[in-house]
């Protein structure tokens, strides 16, 4: 895990992205962090696969990402 992994945590967490219906998208994400959707998509991959994030809703043809209980707890550790 490095910063950018904890950025797309924070960034799910303070848009109350917490169950699937409050998911957002990738591109909702890269407009907030301004990362490339290579980048992000590599990371969104790590953080699925360790149980850090979830997929939600499809919005359209887009998946959508929130954060789990898991990934909340990581976060507050690493934030205090």
């Amino acid at each position: 895990m490095d910063k950018l992994d904890y950025a797309i945590l924070n960034v799910l967490q303070e848009n109350q992205c917490f169950r699937k219906i409050q998911a957002i998208t990738r591109k909702g994400i890269m407009d907030v962090l301004e990362v490339k959707k290579v980048t992000l998509h590599r990371r969104l991959k790590t953080l699925l696969i360790g149980g850090y994030i979830a997929k939600g809703l499809h919005e359209g043809r887009e998946h959508t990402y929130y954060i789990t209980d898991t990934g909340s707890k990581l976060l507050e550790e690493e934030l205090g």
